[in-house]
């Protein structure tokens, strides 16, 4: 593999992790919670203004916390992959010792 073609790759897999957003285990953690939350609704049978707010914070919270873990673990990815590719793109141009 070419220098520019290895480049090319190692750009891709950035703009990747960087555009990682957290939306897709934002939305599953969502739909989670409120079948979690429907259940206890059924299973409990009391419906008042107090566990509905409860259960809607619940929901809210799964999702933006599911958000918030995605966007966190794709940034630590972003930065190893990073840091794998600028080591190997040295080691391939003979450029072990010299550092950036």
């Amino acid at each position: 593999m070419t220098i520019v073609a290895t480049l090319q790759s190692t750009e891709r897999r950035l703009a990747f992790w960087r555009g990682v957003c957290g939306c897709h285990a934002g939305a599953l953690a969502v739909l989670a919670a409120l079948g979690w939350v429907v259940v206890q609704v059924v299973q409990g049978a009391s419906v008042n203004a107090a566990s509905v707010l409860r259960g809607a914070a619940v929901v809210v919270g799964a999702g933006v916390a599911a958000k918030l873990a995605a966007i966190l673990v794709a940034r630590a990815l972003h930065a190893v992959d990073s840091a794998w590719s600028t080591r190997r793109t040295r080691h391939s141009t003979g450029d072990e010792g010299v550092s950036a």
